[in-house]
């Protein structure tokens, strides 16, 4: 019931996602006709802090008719040119510069400019103003893109929001190959069981518990993801000999961990995982790492259950 309620909304918000991106490819290219240029972008005030850095909110002409909401910074001097540019090949004639009050709060970024060099004060409030817009529309689908990430039942990280966070962590170890990053791959014990003992209802709520407590052992920056029914990994910057040391703790907490629901009772949760240290910042290597990190818990599991198995 619940995965279905869950599947149409992430179709509802696919195609919410869809028409913005349309949206804003025709405002982009209405407002290029209007004011007679080839190329515009525009560039709004990233949250870093540093006054010369902004984000590519919005892009159209003849190399690109596609919005493109650029996750990258762009570093502008302060005679409005490009200092890093991580988009390859844009170049541009001319910027304006978009204030509120004394502070630039946008840059709009024009090609073959030839009739469009002098802008009048409703033009340059006008761009302003769009620019913000695309600001604020590209934040709320940055508050959509989370609700797709995030498991609906405990607030984890779903299978899709794991994905987006092995790519932003595959680039850091590309940076640093030498920070050490390890993998587990939980799966919880006669889970089948509990729901056969006691109602559905009470299976969703051990697996919430479990979440709950499980967030409450692990620090802030430990990527955390519900991969399957009560399937789970969790990915560490540590090396393996302290994850272990790590897991093999928790273990023994839940072994004390009791819930009580609705007049049923589990007392203890077991667990079964798998380990795996990921050696070098290789292309796929998580991917790869969550994988070996699963056949390690489904040998933990054939070996008795209720234990780690870990490997470099």
């Amino acid at each position: 019931m619940i995965a279905d309620h869950y599947r149409r909304i992430t179709e509802l918000i696919a195609a919410l996602t869809k028409g913005i991106h349309e949206f804003v490819k025709v405002l982009l290219k209405n407002l290029s006709i209007d004011l007679h240029v080839n190329r515009l972008a525009i560039f709004v005030r990233a949250d870093s802090g540093n006054t010369d850095e902004f984000i590519l909110r919005g892009i159209h002409g003849q190399i690109g008719t596609d919005v493109l909401d650029s996750r990258h910074e762009f570093r502008f001097d302060l005679s409005n040119r490009i200092i890093r540019n991580p988009t390859s090949g844009i170049g541009w004639d001319i910027y304006v510069s978009i204030h509120d009050g004394d502070e630039i709060v946008a840059l709009l970024a024009l090609d073959d400019t030839t009739k469009a060099r002098n802008f009048t004060q409703g033009q340059v409030e006008m761009l302003g103003s769009v620019g913000l817009f695309l600001d604020e529309v590209f934040r709320q689908r940055t508050n959509i893109d989370n609700f797709r990430f995030t498991d609906p039942l405990t607030g984890i990280l779903n299978r899709r929001g794991l994905e987006w966070k092995m790519k932003e962590l595959q680039s850091e170890l590309l940076r640093s190959p030498h920070v050490p990053v390890s993998v587990a791959y939980i799966d919880l014990d006669e889970f089948g069981q509990v729901n056969k003992r006691h109602l559905e209802a009470f299976g969703d709520k051990l697996l919430i518990a479990f979440v709950s407590e499980l967030r409450r052992l692990l620090r802030s920056d430990d990527i955390f993801a519900r991969v399957g029914g009560d399937e789970f990994v969790v990915i560490w910057r540590q090396p393996l000999e302290i994850m272990q040391k790590r897991m093999n703790a928790i273990l023994e907490h839940f072994s004390d961990f009791t819930l009580k629901e609705g007049g049923f009772e589990e007392q203890s949760i077991s667990f079964s995982a798998g380990l795996y240290q990921v050696n070098t910042p290789e292309e796929e290597n998580l991917v790869r790492a969550v994988r070996r990190a699963n056949e390690l818990m489904r040998k933990a599991k054939r070996a008795g259950k209720s234990r780690v198995f870990a490997i470099k």
